[in-house]
């Protein structure tokens, strides 16, 4: 039974995540799904700064300054010194970013109801409570 519930975890994972890129490409969306991930970080998080990055996404400091770095040479990304802490530098997105982001949300959305099709709201809410306690319970092996 457990096999079954990490192979069907993994497919998933897997499946949403190849959905994502291919409906990002066909948005004329060519950046790694990481990097699409963070600049919806930037997007959420008040202040955002490379470590909220990291921590959101599990990735180590060095991924995420190659993943900043990226973003900032291909102008999506803008830092500025942070309002209260002057060791740290705050990402926000820049008018470009901005655009790039909405078009993302569009993806993102198309790739959720695609993959909840044929799905109720119960079930899809029992699937999210599900999911989170698996987290939850998994945080003990994943603490850094």
């Amino acid at each position: 039974m457990q096999h079954n519930i990490s192979e069907a975890l993994h497919g998933l994972t897997l499946s949403y995540r190849k959905a994502l890129k291919s409906l990002a490409a066909e948005a004329g969306i060519l950046i790694p799904v990481t990097h699409i991930r963070a600049l919806k970080c930037i997007t959420n998080i008040e202040n955002c700064s490379a470590r909220d990055i990291a921590q959101k996404l599990r990735l180590d400091k060095s991924q995420v300054a190659r993943l900043v770095k990226d973003l900032l040479e291909q102008d999506y990304i803008e830092k500025a010194k942070h309002p209260t802490n002057n060791r740290c530098q705050v990402i926000s997105l820049t008018v470009a970013g901005k655009g790039l982001q909405q078009k993302i949300a569009h993806v993102d959305k198309q790739a959720r109801t695609q993959m909840c099709s044929g799905m109720t709201q119960q079930e899809i809410e029992s699937f999210i409570q599900l999911t989170e306690l698996m987290k939850s319970n998994l945080t003990q092996y994943s603490k850094d």
